[in-house]
């Protein structure tokens, strides 16, 4: 930054918050040394001591690592205690690792139905909507005709201060925001497959009153220390040693 210009003080309309795939054990932690829970308390944390309050918490999938029911009911007083502590409203997307009615179930305090999990949340002039891309029993992601015909038919009316779509499977292979995981980071620039760190982290979006979005990556401490690999000739996830 040069000495002596002065740069505008741009104040967010709206700030979003994406915590994604913590990979909640039912019990214990995951790769022995992840507790999925403290890091996505620990992320509530940072977004607190940096003096943000949070909009809306999005939480896009893959809470639960084996979407076991104990998982969702570890997650649950995390996530409420950060909603109270904001003031902030909440938008869930399943990921593939998340069973729908136990999600619903234990940790939004729903009935437990297994039909697709799409809303639409708004704040003020903001819409969000998210999408249900989970196909049961499959690690791949689709939205079908109907889910499609929906979407289309909200986004027939305007909303006054923009949309933000939430997919767990990013749709495109490009121009779209993957969030981080909150629970590992994967290394993709390891030189035989790839690798996954305890490092990871959550997104921060702000929606910026001149129309820009701007979404950062907020990284948590851990890179140092492997997790897991896999290398470029096996199939298999290997714990590192």
């Amino acid at each position: 930054m040069s000495a002596g210009v002065e740069w505008p003080v741009r104040r967010p309309r709206y700030t979003i918050v994406q915590i994604s795939d913590p990979h909640v054990p039912a019990g214990g932690v995951l790769f022995d040394r992840v507790d999925g829970c403290a890091r996505v308390q620990a992320s509530v944390e940072m977004i607190a001591a940096a003096g943000c309050s949070p909009d809306l918490l999005v939480l896009s999938g893959d809470m639960a690592d084996r979407g076991e029911a104990e998982a969702y009911v570890r997650l649950r007083p995390v996530i409420d205690a950060a909603l109270q502590r904001f003031g902030a409203r909440l938008l869930v997307a399943p990921g593939n690792h998340d069973d729908l009615a136990l999600l619903r179930a234990h940790l939004l305090g729903r009935k437990p139905d297994r039909g697709p999990l799409d809303e639409v949340v708004r704040v003020r002039g903001l819409r969000l909507i998210g999408m249900d891309s989970t196909v049961p029993g499959e690690v791949h992601g689709e939205l079908d005709d109907a889910q499609l015909e929906a979407l289309a038919n909200e986004l027939a009316e305007p909303a006054a201060d923009g949309t933000v779509i939430v997919v767990h499977h990013p749709p495109i292979w490009s121009t779209v925001w993957v969030s981080p995981s909150t629970g590992s980071h994967a290394d993709v620039l390891a030189r035989d497959g790839f690798r996954g760190h305890a490092g990871g982290g959550f997104t921060r979006i702000d929606m910026l009153d001149d129309g820009e979005i701007v979404a950062t990556f907020v990284p948590l401490t851990g890179r140092d220390e492997i997790l897991y690999e896999v290398r470029a000739d096996e199939s298999e996830l290997r714990p590192a040693a």
